[in-house]
């Protein structure tokens, strides 16, 4: 109305958010991401690792599917279950509920510490379609609409020869390509995943760095 005075809304940064702003975060954003999409978005997933005697979680992985990517936020398994092939496991089931989902991608976001970060460099196909792309070093944040839009495309475009290195918050994929042949494949398979859909940014491939 005219004449009507705007409050400034209250900015507050904290450490403890209370169930319910995450919530009004949460269902926010699952709010957004459908309107363009139609898509419902957000679906918690975990595989649970318990302890065979007292029953009590121990670790595993967490993580949620939305808009066709699975996103894995957090993975952890302690020292006497490592080496074992546990992690792969626990990866296989994930990825199995994700395709049940109609996941067509996967994103892995891990820190490295100085112990037992995961570090999984090669690229995991689900039937064929699905890249699972490890982020080293990347803080398990929400994505932008943007981001998920671009991963849902990298994993139909996603190949041996190239390597996934970021995708920033407005969408624009950047990756590393062994064989200029290999780039421009993967330039026109974006292209054409990208046609009839809303635009992002260009992609931009990278040569790999050269030797000494």
């Amino acid at each position: 109305m005219p004449g009507e005075v705007r409050l400034e809304p209250i900015v507050a940064l904290t450490d403890a958010p209370t169930a319910d702003e995450n919530h009004a975060i949460g269902s926010g954003l699952a709010r957004f991401n459908e309107q363009p999409s139609g898509l419902r978005s957000g679906r918690p997933l975990a595989v649970v690792v318990r302890d065979p005697q007292t029953k009590q979680p121990v670790g595993g992985l967490t993580g949620r599917t939305s808009l066709g990517v699975l996103f894995i936020d957090l993975f952890f398994l302690p020292d006497d279950l490592r080496g074992h092939g546990l992690g792969s496991r626990l990866l296989q089931l994930a990825e199995e509920e994700a395709r049940q989902r109609g996941c067509i991608s996967a994103v892995l976001s891990t820190l490295l510490s100085r112990r037992g970060a995961t570090r999984t460099t090669r690229d995991r196909l689900l039937r064929g379609a699905v890249g699972f792309a490890v982020l080293l070093g990347a803080c398990a944040t929400a994505n932008t609409p943007q981001q998920d839009l671009a991963y849902e495309r990298w994993g139909k475009c996603n190949a041996p020869y190239v390597q996934l290195q970021w995708i920033d918050l407005d969408g624009r994929i950047t990756f590393r390509y062994s064989t200029e042949g290999g780039r421009q494949d993967v330039l026109r398979c974006l292209a054409d995943a990208g046609r009839g859909g809303p635009p992002l940014p260009d992609a931009v491939g990278m040569r790999p760095p050269s030797g000494p």
